[in-house]
Parts: structure tokens; C-alpha cells; sequence
């Protein structure tokens, strides 16, 4: 059962994957986007997961339900991420300036927001699995092994969005992201 759970470090990854690794690059260079405007929408969405985290930990922690304090945030979390993650590339390019940055804004915020939600609950329900200090170390070692082929996994994302199959790095992200929330709800899902 802790291989199950870690394998929900590959969601976890993911998500965080795509807002950091993938925005800067397309946005600026696939949608001419000004990178100062991008790098707002980089970090108001963290300013925004600062004040709002200590609330949702506090919320999740005392919540209570038939599939638990954790499993609903989890799965909130991940099919709204996975929405957010593909939606985030479908602002049209023609779109003026300022409509994209408001676009990026928006899913930037609702995606840091998921990804914040889901990585604060799968690792609390981690932490939940076993009261023994040695298990728990185990515990944190397996996420951490998931979360580290996901890493490997995506450290060629962009590279992936720029296949020539695609048809341009924005059509390439469009297809890469929807691959990515099929990951991200597999893994949860397990």
C-alpha cells in the first residue's frame, strides 16, 4: 500500500513540473507574451498558495468524511489541476497582450492552487500511514523514488513539445499537457 500512495508522487510532480518548467519557455518564445508579464504570472500564483496554504492545511486537517480527511482534496486536486494544466495552453494566439496575461493569470493561479492542495494532502496522508518513526522514513523514501522517475520522466518536456509531429511548441504543449493530466490522474487514482 506505500507503493500505491507513492505512486501519487508522479501527480504531485507533475503538476509542479508543468507550471514551472513549461510557462516561461512557451509563452515567451510560442506566444510573444512579454517575459516581465510572464514572470508576474509566475509569481502571484505563489503569493496567492502563501496566504491561502496555512488555511487549506488547517481545513483539510480537520475535515472529516467517509473517504476521509485526505482522498477528496486529492481528487479535487488532480482533476482540477489537470483541467487547469490543459486549458492554461489553449488561449488563442491572437489574442492582444493583455487577454493572455489575464488567461495565464487565472490558470496559473487555479493550477499552483491545485498543485499546493494536492501535494499538502498526499504528503499529510503519507504521514498518516504508520505512527512508527523507521516506517515513516520508508514512507517518505518511496515518494521520494516516485517522484524521482517523474522527475526523470519530465526533465524533457519541453524538448517534447518541440517534436516537429506536433506542428509548433504551442500545439506541442497542448498534447503534452493532456498526456501529463493523464498521468496525473492515473497516478492519483492508484
Amino acid at each position: 500500500s506505500i507503493h500505491l500512495w507513492g505512486i501519487g508522487a508522479m501527480a504531485d510532480y507533475m503538476l509542479f513540473v508543468a507550471f514551472n518548467a513549461l510557462i516561461l519557455p512557451i509563452f515567451t518564445t510560442g506566444f510573444m507574451l512579454d517575459p516581465r508579464w510572464v514572470g508576474w504570472a509566475l509569481t502571484l500564483p505563489r503569493i496567492f498558495d502563501a496566504l491561502i496554504d496555512p488555511l487549506l492545511g488547517h481545513f483539510t486537517d480537520n475535515f472529516h468524511s467517509r473517504w476521509g480527511r485526505r482522498r477528496p482534496f486529492l481528487v479535487l486536486a488532480a482533476v482540477m489541476g489537470s483541467a487547469m494544466l490543459i486549458l492554461m495552453w489553449w488561449v488563442p494566439k491572437q489574442w492582444p497582450a493583455l487577454a493572455q496575461f489575464g488567461w495565464l493569470l487565472i490558470t496559473s493561479i487555479l493550477l499552483y492552487f491545485s498543485y499546493g492542495l494536492f501535494s499538502m494532502t498526499h504528503q499529510a496522508l503519507g504521514y498518516e500511514l504508520s505512527d512508527d518513526y523507521h516506517k515513516r522514513s520508508k514512507v517518505v523514501a518511496v515518494r521520494g523514488f516516485y517522484f524521482s522517475i517523474a522527475a526523470m520522466a519530465g526533465g524533457g518536456l519541453y524538448l517534447l513539445c518541440l517534436n516537429p509531429v506536433f506542428g509548433g511548441e504551442i500545439n506541442g504543449v497542448r498534447w503534452v499537457s493532456i498526456g501529463l493530466a493523464a498521468v496525473i490522474l492515473t497516478a492519483t487514482a492508484v
